[in-house]
């Protein structure tokens, strides 16, 4: 498949140019010198042929632009193509770094973003193809690109599905990204809000074909960064990302607690999207063990309403890809997600198999039970007016059974906690 990448100095329009031809995934593009701080990809397809286009960000040095070229080789990046776009004049820096994308052989294309950069100003031998702005400038550049030779290539997979990595900025979202992608194509930096626009990469996992999207950091509602246009439009990028995707990764730091990290699960669980939570930096915790139990048990006093919560509790910097998908993989294969409504109605189901069951001539009733999943481990929690060592053995198995024969889970492995 073709890839072109369009490469410019900051506010030539690359991303508005990127725009015209992505339909599905719009990049932020505002009147702002470096808003596109990532390398964004999308897919293009039309009829029986499609191609990928690359925004990427602006440079105003030579230095600067040949550290993004940098970025962009670190993507081993096969059949690429550069259109190089200009705006307003064309400047010494736009002469060095299309001579060096030139040297390197790779095929160049110029688009003149301007009615005033005049032909004598442009050293054409750099290119081998010149497109200049007015109403059909889009239209000749894209059907330059479709004259190629690009017919969609179908692998043989089961399955397409979206991951959507989702959380409080700082959290380890981009560099869960990147290991996920196995490129370092999300920048990482200790300073907020460095993820602006979401960044998609396709990767393929067993019979999965995967699309992985890196979104912008969570901000909370009451923060004045919220009402900056650039915050704004990278947060409604993000929700649009969360809507659309089928599976949701929410991470959470383990040495930052607060109630913002129970709105963002209220936040998801009100999508009605399956999720997983990742607890990230858990190696920064002393007391690992007393930690988890805090957690899960904070989590089933506050959230018990809950339909199903699958906690994972990780270091990013010390995992692997190949486990990371895995647990991914498990997660859309084989899901252990249960409505709410559901649950509510086989509580009530189980209340009247267990009416003639009594604890001290006092009649057994379950009051709700949540579901959920620690560490790739399947857990229900039953509530009732009875606590673990009340509940005889019997009564337990009886339960077991009807949780195995009411939501088809023979052959799952499961335990179940009273409380």
């Amino acid at each position: 498949m073709n890839n072109y990448l369009i490469i410019g100095r900051t506010n030539v329009g690359k991303s508005y140019f990127f725009n015209l031809f992505s339909k599905d995934h719009k990049t932020i593009s505002i009147d702002q010198p470096h808003t596109t701080v990532d390398i964004i990809k999308q897919r293009i397809v039309v009829n029986e042929s499609s191609f990928n286009i690359y925004d990427t960000p602006g440079f105003d040095k030579f230095e600067n632009f040949k550290l993004i070229l940098k970025r962009i080789d670190d993507l081993s990046i096969n059949k690429r193509e550069i259109i190089y776009v200009v705006k307003d004049t064309y400047t010494d820096i736009d002469i060095m770094a299309s001579k060096h994308i030139f040297n390197l052989k790779i095929p160049l294309m110029i688009y003149i973003n301007s009615k005033n950069i005049t032909d004598s100003a442009i050293i054409s031998n750099f290119y081998y193809s010149k497109f200049r702005y007015n109403e059909d400038g889009f239209t000749k550049i894209r059907n330059a690109i479709l004259a190629n030779p690009i017919n969609i290539n179908k692998p043989n997979l089961e399955i397409h599905k979206t991951v959507a990595i989702f959380g409080k900025e700082n959290t380890g979202k981009s560099s869960l990204f990147n290991i996920l992608v196995n490129k370092n194509l999300s920048l990482t930096d200790s300073e907020r809000h460095t993820t602006r626009d979401s960044v998609k990469w396709s990767i393929n996992h067993k019979n999965l074909e995967l699309e992985i999207i890196d979104t912008a950091g969570f901000i909370r509602s009451k923060s004045k960064r919220k009402r900056g246009v650039l915050e704004s439009l990278s947060i409604r990028q993000s929700e649009d990302n969360l809507i659309n995707s089928d599976l949701i990764i929410l991470m959470l730091e383990a040495n930052s607690e607060s109630r913002l990290d129970l709105t963002l699960i209220g936040e998801l669980q009100k999508k009605n999207k399956s999720f997983m939570l990742f607890v990230n930096k858990i190696d920064l915790i002393e007391d690992k063990e007393a930690f988890k139990k805090r957690f899960v048990n904070h989590l089933s006093k506050n959230h018990n309403f809950f339909s199903s919560l699958n906690i994972y509790f990780i270091s990013v910097i010390n995992l692997t890809n190949n486990k990371i998908m895995d647990l991914i993989y498990k997660k859309i294969t084989q899901p252990f997600d249960f409505k709410t409504s559901y649950l509510n109605k086989i509580a009530k189901k189980m209340n009247l198999e267990l009416s003639k069951v009594t604890i001290n001539a006092k009649s057994f009733k379950i009051f709700y039970i949540t579901a959920f999943s620690i560490n790739n481990k399947n857990y229900f929690k039953i509530f009732s007016n009875f606590n673990d060592s009340q509940i005889k053995q019997n009564t337990k198995t009886f339960l077991r059974k009807m949780l195995i024969n009411e939501f088809n889970l023979k052959g799952y492995a499961f335990n179940v906690i009273y409380n």
